[in-house]
């Protein structure tokens, strides 16, 4: 066969009059098969499967796939050869060699002002000529911010707004491996780990550090079981450890590196499955806040001390906090899923329209090879192999379903959460 990507009708036929049928069906049948050959859906990998900061949102987007695939939202995948896509959240991931082309999660504050400098990570979007050439150079860019998502489309030059698609994050204590805060407190690394009454966790910030001393002080006025509340900002604390203290605050609260930020959902989504009771300062964008009020508690930055103390002082107020963050958790993954499936539709329709006119089995026109290819600085968020998403391939094209919307009622989630235990 010369591992020919599609043998023409004609030439099977004339292949089977040399063939004994007795004796040679299958090499038949798989001519003819490969005559008639459907497309074959894209293999999605995932380099930063075990992220400690991106882990949990990987999770939660390989369980939209796997459902947004099923339900046939990528039905109209055009490609009849394998293709290899690799789904990347960090704006300096290393794009695995053996992709063919990649899908940019876009997480930084692209929108918002330069974060101060000596502040770790991303600093600003007009400081990164390398991350505006990946955006450009991926096959479709995700963003989950209805405000950076139009400053995506009209900001970046040479970035096709087609390419642009709005995919909302989610997390949840079902999509990825992540114990839930019961089981992990009865494991002995975590009793050792220091209780405090309320969490901050993050990157400093000089404004950061002022609001933390801020609570220091609001934290030292509020007397629970006849002592002080505790308080504590940590940074640079991931992993288990971070999981542990997180599970043993009774107020967490957030608030932003620098001026013009959005809701940094990446950290709010799995406080809000672990049933949390979260504060967080206003962002820039209204819209993405009006989705989370009710089960998070918003207020200004500089009124985010007194919010603490209320929660502390009040537990009924609290706990009924903690109850709609599990019932939020369950809506975010619902509304999701519908936006996922619109994301794989268009991404279909992107390939489609890089194919040569009229041969659906041809590569896709040549994107410029080497930002294809391109890899940033940063080699520790490698690929790894295990960490792949490969759907079944359909051996018939079938039509292109019009993706219908999730039913927007919450489902009733089963845990109620309990109080936290006092820091002892």
């Amino acid at each position: 066969l010369d591992k020919s990507d599609k043998l023409p009708f004609a030439r099977a036929r004339r292949l089977s009059i040399f063939c004994n049928m007795r004796n040679c069906p299958a090499l038949l049948a798989c001519l003819l098969g490969r005559a008639f050959a459907g497309p074959v859906m894209p293999t999605f990998v995932f380099p930063e499967d075990s992220d400690e900061y991106f882990g949990p949102n990987t999770q939660a987007l390989k369980s939209s796939l796997e459902v947004a695939i099923d339900e046939g939202c990528l039905a109209s995948w055009p490609m009849s050869k394998p293709t290899e896509i690799a789904i990347v959240f960090r704006h300096d991931s290393v794009i695995p060699p053996s992709a063919d082309f990649f899908i940019q999660y876009q997480m930084e504050q692209i929108a918002a002002a330069s974060a101060e400098s000596g502040v770790a990570g991303f600093r600003g979007f007009d400081f990164n000529s390398q991350y505006h050439s990946k955006l450009r150079s991926a096959l479709q860019v995700w963003e989950w911010s209805p405000h950076q998502l139009k400053f995506l489309k009209n900001n970046v030059p040479g970035l096709d707004s087609k390419k642009v698609a709005y995919a909302p994050l989610w997390s949840s204590v079902e999509a990825h491996p992540i114990e839930t805060c019961a089981d992990l407190m009865e494991e002995p690394e975590c009793r050792d780990v220091d209780a405090v009454d309320v969490l901050f966790f993050g990157a400093m910030s000089d404004s950061r550090r002022k609001l933390c001393n801020l609570v220091d002080d609001i934290t030292n006025e509020v007397r629970l079981d006849g002592r002080a509340a505790s308080h504590q900002c940590v940074s640079g604390v991931f992993g288990r450890a971070l999981q542990c203290k997180i599970c043993k605050a009774a107020v967490i609260y957030s608030t932003h590196s620098r001026e013009g930020a959005v809701l940094e959902v990446h950290r709010i989504n799995p406080l809000l499955s672990l049933g949390k009771a979260i504060i967080s300062a206003k962002s820039s964008d209204p819209l993405l806040d009006s989705s989370y009020e009710g089960a998070v508690k918003f207020t200004t930055s500089e009124n985010i001390p007194r919010e603490i103390k209320r929660l502390l002082v009040n537990s009924t107020v609290r706990f009924q906090l903690e109850w709609k963050s599990f019932v939020m958790a369950a809506k975010l993954k619902a509304e999701a899923q519908q936006h996922m499936c619109h994301a794989l539709t268009s991404l279909a329709s992107i390939a489609r329209d890089a194919l040569p006119q009229g041969d659906s089995s041809q590569e896709f026109s040549s994107y410029q090879y080497f930002e294809r290819r391109m890899t940033a600085s940063n080699a520790s968020n490698a690929s790894n192999a295990s960490n792949v998403l490969s759907p079944t391939p359909t051996p018939t094209p079938t039509p292109v379903p019009t993706p219908t919307p999730l039913p927007t009622t919450v489902p009733t989630p089963t845990p109620t959460p309990s109080p936290m235990p006092s820091p002892t």
